[in-house]
């Protein structure tokens, strides 16, 4: 609008004269408060300290719609209220819809005429010029042009402060913005309830709007996580939160959170007194929706189908050629024939402009953007009524697919980070474009997805989520076939699934036949890489059974020929992986020498071409090694030094691994509570990652050693022991892990060592094979050797084997004889143990 400056000439004579507002003249007061103000203390002192210290004139309080902008801005008016001598007015401009009235909404909220009908402005200024006053402007958004003449206010009445809120900032000079979010919620749902700290902002909104429909609604240790997930669903959204305790009446807890599921319906019957706009979230999102222009609108409703967040790349992909509906004229859009449109970057930062996108600037692939879950709902809402849920749906699937392919995971291949980091971000998303793929039958589509996601399934830990997709692809691998799928999709379902089907533990037969049919299809089409790899999963799988036998050959093939491969980074790459799974195979049969030389070697390969998830393979095995040759000191460094090494984000199977070689130790060294720790924090880890089966020889240690650590602590202290760590997050459980070195052995002489007496013997045995030798002598069977090393009866037997072979012995006896001699034992009383 038009608006003159301030020295413009006076009223006309006919015009009844302005006089300076007198203070405290009549205001319109901010209304009061008839509940208290939760949380946002944040907010409050950094609105205050802007105000007061730093001379702001124009304070703007942004957020979505039901965020309690009205509400904090009332509080922080009260506040301020002594510093300005004229008082605060409070100028309500919701029901206000043309910018030229916000100047009259003004004056009449001070409680005097207008002098010009002509102009507004001039009245207000000559009004306000030497006042000290704060302005409280609610809800500008819908009349956000009246902006300019809120600048010229500020301009020319040096003593006036303007508190605005809106959904979206007025964008004039001297302006500070504080932006809203939801209200605070618990960051973890694993703490201890002795340990957990006060509720949060949002579960204390919460309850105290539920009081006032129940005035016997407590807060207890059962209900509390109730209430917590009932805010979280509802995006810690005030007004949402609010909505939903006065249901309290009608509805317990846990059937509220159920009722949840589908947000709108529920989240109705607001206060009588409240404005019309927010008795409903349905109309509070509403009216934000009202503000947009066409093309916003389009976009807004697009953007529904993105679960978990996007980029600004794949917001252009979805906006298409001139936001026309994709799927009329491309059905299969790919990065040859897509066009974004320019007008994307504008559409999208006006739907964050009005809070109803939020901005994550630091994210991986770049920056992300996402929509509070409530909100999206109501956007899905438009978009169902706009008739093109199904085209829009079908080119999100069709980025995602694109998105995956491109960034694809080669087994045993080093890959870069980001990579990781962008499929872990989109994961979401990945789940929303496999039903898509599934509802509108697009078998191909589906098996493609799959095919692309399935090793990151595996080594990002996300066994539970992939496997249900792996099988339901498999299932549809003939309707693909006669859809005239490519050869090499079916091997890349197969490995993925065999490897994870066996990690939980969901049948190593179907594991084993799907992959030699993976191996079978490479062979025919003379995928040599493909065949080492598929090889290298089977031998996996056989060390899974316990058929170390059938392992071993497996992978002396794969590792031949990975060597011969083409790539010399690949090449290298799968030759460690194969080495050091056979190292794996021949520890089990108690080969610990040949097996340290393969694990050492493949540590050498791997970390000459930086592939870490490899490295730290090698590294964990050498520590695994070390322990089932009773050297516990190596052990424990193998085992830190590959947790350091290691992230969460990475295959989640060498974190349970090594936290567990790790425990072992702790037990077999005296540290029984730090043992119970890390085994309940190994326990959770393998619950949420679905890592649930592990190698027989391996299982066996981790048994012994929790039955010592448990014999050691107690019942009572070693429950407690394992609680605690099973509350550790996987950052605190190898925390907990690398403080501190083991404490010295244990007085239990199942560990003890004599250098010594080792030269005595004939040939030079290790110190596992001392301990064994010890216990062997003293008449203790295999298994119970096992138990009190801390190792399987199949790893005993081993070392029972090169005993004798270095001592050039033919029997038990005949070895006890020799230890006796050496003076490693004394001499034991009457056994029943059979000569071997």
């Amino acid at each position: 609008m038009s608006t003159p400056s301030p020295s413009a000439p006076g009223p006309r004579r006919d015009a009844p004269a302005i006089v300076p507002l007198a203070p405290r003249r009549s205001l319109v007061g901010p209304p009061i408060p008839l509940t208290p103000l939760i949380g946002r203390g944040r907010e409050m002192a950094e609105a205050l300290a802007l105000v007061r210290e730093e001379g702001t004139r124009l304070l703007t309080l942004t957020g979505p719609g039901g965020i309690g902008k009205t509400r904090l801005a009332v509080e922080i008016a009260a506040d301020l209220h002594d510093d300005f001598p004229d008082g605060v007015a409070w100028v309500p401009l919701a029901e206000v819809r043309d910018a030229a009235a916000v100047v009259p909404s003004i004056l009449a909220a001070l409680g005097i005429g207008q002098g010009t009908l002509r102009d507004p402005l001039a009245d207000l200024v000559r009004a306000l010029r030497e006042a000290r006053l704060l302005l409280l402007l609610d809800n500008v958004e819908q009349v956000i042009a009246a902006a300019v003449d809120v600048a010229d206010l500020l301009a020319s009445c040096p003593g006036v402060t303007v508190l605005a809120t809106s959904r979206t900032r007025l964008r004039i000079r001297g302006e500070r913005v504080i932006p809203l979010a939801p209200l605070g919620l618990q960051t973890s749902r694993e703490t201890p309830p002795a340990e957990r700290p006060p509720a949060s902002d949002a579960v204390r909104l919460f309850v105290d709007r539920a009081r006032a429909v129940d005035p016997t609604f407590v807060l207890t240790a059962a209900t509390e996580p109730q209430a917590e997930a009932i805010c979280r669903r509802l995006d810690g959204l005030p007004l949402a939160i609010e909505l939903a305790a006065a249901r309290l009446n009608l509805l317990a807890l846990p059937t509220l959170l159920a009722r949840l599921e589908r947000r709108l319906p529920l989240l109705t019957g607001g206060t009588r007194d409240a404005p019309a706009r927010q008795r409903t979230l349905r109309d509070a999102i509403g009216w934000s929706h009202h503000l947009l222009s066409a093309e916003e609108q389009i976009l807004f409703r697009r953007l529904a189908v993105f679960a978990g967040g996007f980029t600004l790349e794949a917001a252009e992909w979805l906006a298409g050629d001139g936001l026309s509906v994709a799927g009329t004229n491309d059905p299969d859009p790919s990065p040859a024939t897509r066009h974004p449109l320019p007008a994307t970057l504008d559409l999208l930062a006006a739907l964050v402009e009005g809070h109803l996108v939020s901005h994550q600037p630091e994210a991986a692939g770049g920056p992300r953007y996402a929509l509070l879950e409530t909100i999206r709902e109501y956007a899905a809402e438009q978009l169902v009524a706009s008739g093109e849920e199904d085209a829009v749906r079908h080119r999100h699937a069709a980025f995602i697919l694109d998105l995956a392919e491109r960034h694809e995971l080669v087994p045993f291949q080093p890959f870069d980070g980001p990579r990781l980091d962008r499929l872990e971000a989109e994961r979401a998303n990945l789940r929303a474009a496999l039903g898509w793929f599934e509802v509108s039958g697009d078998v191909v589509g589906l098996r493609r997805l799959v095919a692309a996601a399935g090793y990151f399934w595996w080594i990002g830990g996300h066994l539970h989520e992939g496997l249900p997709w792996l099988e339901r692809a498999m299932a549809a691998g003939p309707r693909a076939a006669a859809a005239g799928e490519a050869p090499v999709v079916l091997p890349k379902i197969a490995l993925p699934y065999g490897a994870i089907a066996s990690s939980g533990g969901h049948g190593f037969d179907n594991a084993e036949r799907v992959l030699t049919d993976g191996l079978d299809r490479y062979r025919a089409i003379g995928d040599t890489s493909g065949v080492a790899t598929m090889l290298v999963v089977l031998g996996f799988v056989d060390n899974l059974r316990g058929d170390f036998d059938r392992a071993v050959p497996r992978f002396e093939e794969a590792v031949t020929l990975a060597r011969t491969l083409a790539d010399p980074r690949r090449a290298t790459a799968l030759t460690g992986v194969a080495l050091t799974n056979l190292g794996d195979a021949l520890r089990f049969q108690g080969r610990l020498q040949e097996a340290a030389s393969h694990c050492g070697e493949a540590l050498r390969l791997h970390r000459a071409i930086g592939y870490d998830l490899g490295v730290v393979h090698d590294i964990v095995d050498l520590g695994l090694v070390a322990r089932d040759g009773g050297e516990w000191a190596e052990a424990a460094d193998r085992f830190r030094e590959g947790l350091r090494l290691t992230t969460p984000a990475g295959e989640p199977r060498y974190i349970v691994v090594a936290l567990e070689g790790m425990a072992t130790v702790l037990a077999a060294t005296g540290r029984a509570g730090a043992a119970a720790r890390l085994f309940g924090a190994a326990e959770r880890l393998r619950e949420t990652t679905g890592v649930t089966q592990d190698f027989p020889a391996d299982r066996d240690a981790n048994e012994s050693a929790r039955a010592a650590a448990q014999a050691a602590l107690g019942d009572a202290a070693f429950a407690a022991d394992l609680a605690t760590g099973r509350a550790l997050s996987p950052e605190e459980a190898v925390t907990e892990a690398l403080a501190g070195p083991p404490g010295p052995p244990d007085s239990s002489g199942a560990t003890g060592r004599s250098a010594d007496a080792s030269s005595a013997l004939p040939g030079t045995l290790s110190p596992r094979e001392l301990d064994v030798i010890r216990l062997l002598a003293a008449g203790k069977t295999d298994r119970d050797i096992g138990a009190a090393l801390f190792i399987s009866t199949r790893t005993v037997e081993g070392h029972v084997a090169r005993i004798l072979e270095k001592l050039g012995v033919r029997t038990r006896t005949a070895a006890a004889s020799v230890a006796l001699a050496a003076g490693l034992v004394e001499a034991p009383g009457p056994t029943n143990q059979a000569d071997a």
